[in-house]
């Protein structure tokens, strides 16, 4: 196993490929334009698209995202809004995290309690086998 966390990176927009990327990690997506994190798809938050207060550009890429019709962009929210979904996304995740931690240390506790336990029996048998 390993401990790398794979990351991908795709154009989601036609035309300005390079401009229009989604990256996936840790079952989140990011739609980026230019370096700006324009919307997120997570478990936690579902899909969450900000208004555009940028430009056309950006405008059409939150449209290939969410198809830009009235109902698409009526569900879009304003940048305090977007922000406050972003820091509850990372605390859903960092609470995953510490969850996903918690049990992985308490398993390897029990393991380490019952190997123990199995070395005291196989020395008290030995020790009842010997006479005492």
């Amino acid at each position: 196993m390993t401990n790398e966390t794979p990351i991908k990176i795709w154009n989601y927009a036609r035309g300005n490929n390079n401009k229009a990327i989604y990256i996936e990690s840790l079952n989140t997506t990011f739609y980026m334009s230019y370096n700006t994190c324009i919307a997120f798809n997570s478990v936690s938050t579902g899909l969450v698209i900000q208004d555009n207060i940028w430009g056309n550009t950006t405008g059409a890429h939150l449209n290939a995202i969410d198809g830009g019709d009235l109902l698409a962009k009526s569900k879009r929210v304003n940048s305090k809004q977007f922000a406050e979904k972003l820091l509850q996304m990372e605390q859903g995740h960092r609470n995953a995290v510490i969850a996903v931690n918690d049990i992985l240390k308490e398993k390897k506790d029990a393991e380490f309690r019952n190997s123990r336990l199995a070395e005291r029996i196989k020395l008290n048998a030995g020790y009842s086998k010997a006479g005492h």
